[in-house]
């Protein structure tokens, strides 16, 4: 009992920060959203231990709808928040007193969750991924979206090689993921194909930063960075510089034009 109330006001501290985040106009943190993600998944593990069927089934539903969002399935937006919010809050009700469920409205908050998991995926669609097919083909569906969304917001995708002894490559990976992590999204840890000795291995971290390759590389103990793909080009219209018009031309004969502006990288 006591961990469900830890774990539901872990849910309700993460839907707070994420309401704030996108009340501020703010992209909301990934990670704040696989925290509740988390919180709820073992809240499901433990009412299933306990057979409590109406807070797993609860927990269930909600975990699915999470899911979802973390992968741009659907919107994280207030009606989402709002039945994170009235979970968090049912979950140890529920818990104490299973036959309550009906009372305390859960069939209902179950049946707007449901609604909202079958509901549209975010409007804006991420550019297109132009990544090599052997890295892609290495990442979960949450990775790859994660990819598309750094682009999306903006960011370069980098990947950053790193070659780790075995025996402390367990630390040395923290550490490295605690640097990048200052400078921006650690996406995937892809074990790399390149050749290494018996007693190294070799990695492919994928980050998503608005910081340039030497910005990148500063924060780094150790490790190559390398940009896999850029952020889109804006397109932005100006008005063509007037010149003076030459006998026997219109006045009218000058026109706008279209220059592609982008970051050079």
């Amino acid at each position: 009992m006591a961990e469900v109330i830890d774990l539901a006001e872990t849910l309700a501290s993460r839907t707070s920060m994420l309401d704030e985040q996108i009340d501020d106009g703010r992209e909301p943190d990934v990670e704040r959203l696989r925290e509740a993600f988390r919180a709820v998944h073992t809240i499901k593990g433990t009412a299933g231990l306990a057979g409590n069927e109406p807070v797993h089934a609860l927990a269930h539903e909600l975990e699915e709808a999470l899911d979802a969002a973390c992968k741009g399935r659907i919107v994280l937006g207030p009606a989402l928040l709002d039945v994170m919010y009235a979970a968090a809050e049912a979950f140890p009700r529920v818990l104490a007193a299973p036959a309550s469920a009906a009372a305390l409205g859960v069939p209902e908050l179950r049946a707007r969750i449901l609604v909202l998991a079958g509901g549209e995926p975010p409007p804006t669609a991420a550019p297109p991924l132009d990544v090599d097919a052997s890295i892609l083909s290495a990442l979960t569906e949450f990775e790859e979206h994660r990819l598309r969304e750094s682009l999306r917001q903006g960011r370069t995708l980098y990947r950053v090689q790193v070659v780790l002894e075995l025996a402390d490559m367990a630390e040395r990976i923290d550490v490295i993921g605690r640097e990048l992590k200052t400078i921006g999204e650690v996406i995937a840890y892809v074990p790399s194909a390149d050749p290494t000795s018996d007693d190294h291995i070799a990695f492919d971290i994928l980050v998503g930063s608005d910081r340039s390759p030497s910005e990148i590389a500063g924060v780094l103990t150790a490790g190559a960075v390398h940009v896999l793909q850029g952020p889109p080009a804006p397109v932005v219209t100006t008005p063509a510089v007037a010149e003076p018009p030459t006998a026997g031309a219109p006045d009218d004969a000058l026109a706008d034009s279209t220059v592609r502006v982008g970051r050079s990288i």
